[in-house]
């Protein structure tokens, strides 16, 4: 467990669980900050005040390891600002991603208490995440991807 409270840019904890296979150790690097890199261009409405990179190495190899079967678990405090949005309209809130490749998804939020300003995120990949207060509910979508399973049965 991550806990990143006195004198981090904002309150947040990051939980790292062990690797699924068993395997060895683990490094883990957080970066906080309040802006988004220049070269990334947000699109009209989207602002961005909490932004949290994240690495893991495999302590073996220390090879950069982007994906994690169990994920990890990041709480994030909102300030008064993001709470005053979320209770006005919790959907304006986002996790957005950023990728490798550059592009920017919004990831689903698994928990979002505007009382308590608290937003909890399941991380399966890990890399470049922001928080975000977003001007309408749908200034960026979720990315959908649709798996076409083979039929069942002999026909």
């Amino acid at each position: 467990m991550i806990d990143r409270t006195d004198g981090a840019p904002f309150p947040m904890t990051l939980l790292v669980p062990p690797p699924a296979d068993g395997g060895g150790g683990q490094v883990v690097r957080v970066q906080q900050d309040t802006a988004v890199p220049t070269a990334l261009a947000l699109p009209a409405g989207v602002a961005v005040a909490k932004v949290v990179q994240v690495d893991v190495y495999d302590l073996g190899t220390g090879a950069l390891v982007h994906h994690h079967a169990p994920p990890l678990t990041v709480a994030v405090q909102l300030d008064g600002a993001e709470e005053a949005v979320c209770r006005a309209d919790p959907a304006r809130i986002a996790l957005l991603h950023v990728g490798d490749d550059g592009a920017l998804a919004r990831y689903p939020i698994a928990s979002l208490d505007c009382a308590t300003g608290i937003l909890v995120a399941v991380l399966p990949d890990t890399s470049f995440y922001a928080v975000a207060t977003l001007s309408h509910a749908n200034t960026v979508t979720y990315r959908y991807i649709a798996i076409r399973l083979p039929k069942n049965g002999g026909g």
